[in-house]
């Protein structure tokens, strides 16, 4: 089921509790009546919240785990500081919380992949017993991994983990398939024990880890990276402001490419007299722009930077892929692609 699916299923569950309650208050007496209007009253605003379907997905199959939801909802209102209708939502979500924390069904857990660039000892994918063959002993060095997701999954075990990030990876999720060398912390399952667990070739190994040494890359993207001398090269890259900063060396400048892309650079580039790097050209291949110093290709939405889709990556990397000679020639700009073999010389 989708988001929407999700809500609507909670909703209606929700309701057949809310009939089933009126059915039951109105064979009582009129004073017991009376003395449940108010209950009845939050109950049908509880319901008129929920059908704005505000919970994301995983949190409404956490409510909707439940055997009263409703119930539960207005039983935590009740003992709470709030008395508006708006804020109707807040005893909602944490009760969502409070359901998916208490579950079997669900857990919360961060992933962590190494770095192959900080990897110096070439251990990813190895197993610990490996490790010590090739950096001298089996401690795993938190120092060379990256974390690159964190977040609530509908997975009871470590094994429906492991399922999960290579069969059917959560929407957004950049990392790699789930292999030997990866470590999965898990931050809170009622079935599971808390903890950093080192994935084997079968298994998992509960291991020492120390996550402060990692490089945060929840928010990553792929992004086309464009290089002076260097062909184009699909990296990740950080989704925030800084990040996307120092890989371009300053404050950003957005361009509009054809075909929903974004190409990224320093602003100031050209007045750094940044070297040159690739040429903007128009449909008949006339030089509209020089780009200086590193650049790169992302995609937008809703006027913030996203990843390119596989189909956009094949197409600006054939578009961009090798770095460029630009010169005047008859007094136009020209710019010719530097070969691979034309570098090696």
């Amino acid at each position: 089921m989708n988001e929407v699916q999700i809500n609507l299923a909670l909703y209606d569950k929700m309701r057949v509790e809310q009939d089933d309650y009126r059915e039951w208050l109105l064979s009582q007496p009129q004073h017991e009546i009376l003395n449940h209007a108010y209950e009845y009253s939050v109950r049908e605003d509880i319901l008129a919240t929920m059908s704005e379907g505000h919970l994301p997905p995983m949190l409404a199959k956490a409510l909707l785990e439940s055997e009263q939801p409703l119930a539960s909802v207005y039983a935590d209102w009740r003992k709470s500081d709030y008395g508006i209708y708006e804020e109707l939502i807040e005893v909602i979500q944490e009760r969502a919380k409070k359901e998916l924390q208490q579950s079997p069904k669900f857990m919360e857990i961060c992933i962590f992949q190494v770095d192959h660039d900080r990897d110096q000892n070439r251990v990813a994918y190895l197993s610990m017993e490996k490790l010590a063959k090739f950096q001298g002993d089996s401690r795993v060095d938190s120092g060379i991994y990256n974390s690159v997701f964190q977040g609530v999954v509908e997975c009871s075990t470590l094994e429906g983990v492991y399922y999960m990030f290579n069969v059917n990876h959560p929407d957004g999720y950049t990392g790699r398939s789930l292999s030997v060398s990866d470590v999965v912390q898990v931050i809170s399952s009622s079935a599971v024990e808390h903890g950093f667990y080192f994935c084997e070739s079968i298994g998992f190994q509960k291991i020492d880890f120390e996550p402060e040494k990692t490089h945060d890359m929840t928010n990553a993207i792929p992004v086309l990276l464009l290089e002076p001398g260097r062909v184009a090269k699909p990296t990740l890259v950080n989704n925030t402001l800084a990040d996307i900063q120092q890989l371009i060396g300053g404050n950003i400048e957005a361009i509009s490419l054809p075909d929903g892309g974004t190409l990224l650079c320093n602003e100031e580039g050209k007045f750094l007299s940044l070297p040159q790097n690739r040429a903007i050209k128009d449909d008949r291949g006339k030089v509209l722009d020089v780009l200086v110093g590193t650049c790169l290709i992302c995609g937008t939405k809703d006027g913030d930077f996203t990843g390119l889709t596989p189909d956009q990556m094949k197409h600006y990397k054939k578009e961009f892929q090798h770095p460029q000679k630009i010169f005047q020639r008859n007094g136009e700009v020209v710019a010719k692609d530097i070969k691979l073999h034309d570098m090696e010389r």
